[in-house]
């Protein structure tokens, strides 16, 4: 009903590249949430005003949670070095619902793993979880064995049906996937992967 609406921004996407400076400045790895391939362009645009005043392509700066991507923003992200964190359950929580209220062709796009691996991007999985609550039977299940099942299968809590059959992951890439790909995302494939 709203066409025009594009979420929100917390805080205001002009004052982050200050602050990403900043941070950089210091050292350290940026990571943003980003929901929404609207999200994703007001972040790399952020990330893009970083670039112009230091080089952030061999720093590993990462979209967490990057769960709708347009294909526009591969070759942006492979550019500027930038890793992407995901979370296969959203798909296996919200898969269904999103279907329902998007569409199959909206939905091929929804944590498209394979796709940003295709692109030539290092991707990672994980939950988001943050209590320690059951690892299956939580909000945010963070089960990784579910988040590969995921992965490999498409397919969402309430349903059977395969989403977007060609998304699906091989089991070594599934594997890579949570192991080795999440080590280099943080610096840490000399010692974990």
């Amino acid at each position: 009903s709203e066409p025009a609406y594009r979420g929100w921004i917390a805080p205001e996407a002009d004052s982050l590249p200050a602050f990403f400076i900043q941070a950089t400045q210091r050292g350290w790895q940026i990571s943003a949430d980003c929901s929404g391939d609207a999200a994703l362009d007001q972040l790399l645009n952020c990330y893009q005003k970083v670039q112009f005043q230091t080089d952030i392509r061999q720093r590993r700066f990462l979209v967490s949670r990057s769960d709708f991507q347009a294909a526009e923003d591969y070759e942006r992200c492979r550019e500027l070095g930038i890793g992407i964190e995901t979370r296969p359950t959203q798909l296996y929580c919200d898969g269904s619902s999103l279907l329902k209220n998007l569409g199959q062709l909206r939905l091929a796009h929804f944590v498209a793993i394979k796709n940003c691996m295709n692109a030539g991007l290092l991707v990672g999985g994980g939950s988001g979880h943050v209590a320690g609550l059951d690892s299956l039977d939580a909000i945010n299940p963070w089960n990784p064995w579910l988040g590969m099942w995921i992965t490999l299968s498409r397919r969402t809590a309430l349903n059977a049906e395969i989403y977007s059959k060609e998304a699906q992951l091989t089991r070594e890439q599934a594997v890579e996937f949570y192991t080795i790909n999440n080590a280099r995302l943080h610096f840490e494939e000399g010692n974990k992967g």
